[in-house]
């Protein structure tokens, strides 16, 4: 009898003392909103931050890799550099105290905009985007893992790119973000930005977002107006009751035109020629909003879409498409010179 009450003694005791590791460690970890409001700190305790990023778009069946640089000053300098990995064709988008700019060296063109550039057309590689995501979902879910945080949040602006949810991984010592993975509709992976190099420290003064206007045509652009010229690219993305109908190929002086027409559910026409090289780089203005097309930025109103790339000037009209249904047509966009 006295044994059986010892061991019924050392029981409780043990279901005690685990019990008070088990209320120990809930009082040891933070509450998502905690959690956030420590990001939030340290993310905001900086006069800006420069970093660097690998980007992955799925699109069309494809896979395509982009680095990505961006520097930011407080309050409103801001410079994305974006280069595609196969081809190594770099733009460059520059926020100063004049405007916003759209720099593309391989064709020695700049583009300038009156723009609320980033404020509306936030991307997932910009820190104040993904504060801003964290901040405003209410329902947002937090795990843990030895090393980092992960959140599944919603997107803001998810209208206009058709990724409505997002997974954000932070490191738990330096709070800096490590991977941003975004989602569609049916739940599948689309963009995965992976940060290699975050530095709160280094601080680029605003004279460095100046636009280096030069007289001079670069030899790269001078190649880039005939390269490819004979070279027909076709959208991967496709659209259900959607197929190409018509496909006509104008001479327009020494420049192939080609014209392709979609008819059915989601109607829409697409015309590609071969760009052609700037003789300097003052800026041409331009309307309309800004808008990532892959690795280069283009310009979207409600109906078109307009952007140059791998050396040719694309311009899309749509009635039926949403702005992010034409970005997805223009992200797939791929080579076919044996059609």
């Amino acid at each position: 009898m006295k044994r059986e009450s010892g061991r019924l003694k050392t029981w409780l005791k043990l279901a005690a003392f685990l019990s008070c590791l088990l209320l120990l460690a809930a009082c040891g970890t933070d509450s998502p909103d905690k959690v956030v409001k420590k990001v939030e700190k340290a993310w905001g305790d900086h006069e800006g931050y420069t970093l660097q990023a690998n980007m992955e778009m799925q699109s069309g069946g494809q896979t395509k890799e982009y680095g990505i640089e961006v520097w930011h000053t407080k309050p409103e300098f801001y410079r994305v550099e974006v280069v595609e990995k196969e081809s190594d064709t770099r733009q460059i988008i520059v926020k100063n105290k004049d405007g916003v700019y759209i720099v593309a060296p391989s064709i020695n063109k700049t583009y300038e905009f009156q723009s609320e550039w980033p404020a509306k057309n936030s991307q997932a590689y910009f820190i104040h985007t993904l504060m801003n995501d964290l901040k405003s979902d209410e329902n947002l879910k937090m795990t843990e893992t030895e090393k980092e945080f992960e959140f599944e949040v919603a997107t803001q602006n998810n209208e206009k790119t058709g990724l409505p949810t997002q997974k954000i991984k932070i490191d738990k010592k330096s709070f800096a973000p490590v991977q941003v993975t975004l989602f569609d509709d049916a739940g599948e992976e689309k963009i995965k930005i992976a940060f290699d190099k975050v530095n709160f420290k280094e601080i680029h003064p605003s004279k460095e977002y100046t636009i280096d206007i030069s007289t001079e045509q670069k030899e790269d652009a001078k190649e880039q107006g005939t390269k490819d010229s004979e070279t027909t690219y076709y959208p991967t993305h496709e659209f259900a009751n959607t197929k190409l109908v018509d496909e006509k190929v104008i001479m327009d002086g020494d420049r192939l035109r080609t014209i392709l027409t979609y008819e059915g559910e989601k109607r829409y026409t697409l015309m590609q020629e071969p760009a052609v090289a700037s003789n300097s780089m003052i800026p041409v203005f331009a309307s309309g909003e800004i808008a990532q097309v892959g690795g280069v930025f283009g310009t979207a109103t409600e109906n078109s879409l307009t952007w140059e790339d791998k050396g040719k000037s694309f311009f899309l009209a749509s009635s039926d498409l949403s702005i992010h249904e034409m970005v997805e047509v223009a992200s797939s966009m791929t080579e076919n010179s044996l059609k």
